[in-house]
This record gives structure tokens, C-alpha cells and sequence, in this order.
């Protein structure tokens, strides 16, 4: 993730069990896919019939599909960012999210905990992916950093004077 935008790259495996060609539903949505390889060498791609992006697979096997693609960010009211993109539901993984900053990062996915990199002032997490065809990323400030950057607005002094007095009744 930098600024608004999020970059997307990923290498899945397509196994065909059929002979000739098999149109695999990519299943991607939110996401401008970019690039497109299959095997080393542009992916053949069409549209089913509901008009969803297919990958037209040649022969029977495994076959590496590598993939890139970018989506904007989503500023929240209360604060943060968000995206939400969908993913083939077939697709069993993981995917790491690296945004700049000292963040907290939640998702609709389960989630290894938050590792922030000082050094590159970035935050890391890891996504446990397959079975859910929607993802939700929520980036959140958790202030860990804010007094690195406090300013210094004035600054004002009190003095309090106690005076003793004695009263005889």
C-alpha cells in the first residue's frame, strides 16, 4: 500500500483435469488487473457468458498464473483507510499486506498480529486467504508514533503560593 492505492501481485497455482481448453472464472473483482501471465507467457483471456474475466487454460496439469493489479483506498469517516476486493473462492493462501506507518491493520480474514518495522516505518500483517470470496482491509493510526512528531504549541506557567494563617477564637 502507498498513499491511496493499493498494489496487488500474487502467484497462484491452476490445476486442469481436463483435456482441451478449460475457461477458468478468474474471479477478481475490485481490483484493475494489470498483468495477466500464465506459464511465462500472456495469459489467454476471455468473458463467460455473465461477462465475468476467464482464463482459458490449454492443458491438462499445474500451470503458474502470476498476477498484478491496483485498487484505490477508501478514506473512512471516523479515520483510516480501507479496501475491499474479491478473490476466486478456490484460492487457498496467504497474503501479505505492507503499508508505510505505524498502523493498526483488521480484516474479515483471520490475520497473524500486526508487525510494525521501525527501521522502514512500515507495518506488516499476514492474511490467511481460501473459502471467501470477499476481503476487507481495514488500516487504522494507533498513535504509537505521534510523540516523535509532537509540536511544541507554547507554553505556560503557574505558581500556586500557600499562605498559612492562624485563626484564635
Amino acid at each position: 500500500i502507498a498513499g491511496e492505492e493499493l498494489s496487488l501481485t500474487g502467484k497462484l497455482e491452476v490445476i486442469s483435469i481436463g483435456r482441451g481448453p478449460v475457461a477458468v472464472p478468474l474471479g477478481f473483482a475490485g481490483v484493475g488487473l494489470t498483468a495477466v501471465v500464465l506459464d511465462g507467457a500472456p495469459a489467454p483471456l476471455s468473458y463467460d457468458k455473465d461477462g465475468r474475466l476467464t482464463l482459458i487454460v490449454h492443458d491438462k496439469g499445474a500451470h503458474n498464473l502470476e498476477i498484478a493489479g491496483t485498487t484505490k483506498l477508501t478514506e473512512l469517516a471516523g479515520g483510516g483507510m480501507q479496501f475491499g476486493i474479491s478473490l476466486p473462492q478456490a484460492v487457498a493462501g496467504l497474503m501479505k499486506v505492507t503499508a508505510a506507518g505505524d498502523l493498526e491493520i483488521h480484516a474479515t480474514v483471520p490475520a497473524s498480529a500486526a508487525s510494525y518495522d521501525k527501521q522502514n516505518d512500515a507495518t506488516s500483517i499476514e492474511l490467511t486467504i481460501g473459502g471467501e470470496d470477499k476481503l476487507t482491509v481495514v488500516l487504522l493510526g494507533n498513535g504509537r508514533q505521534q510523540d516523535d512528531s509532537a509540536i511544541l504549541l507554547g507554553e505556560s506557567a503557574a505558581t500556586v503560593s500557600l499562605t498559612r494563617s492562624h485563626q484564635v477564637l
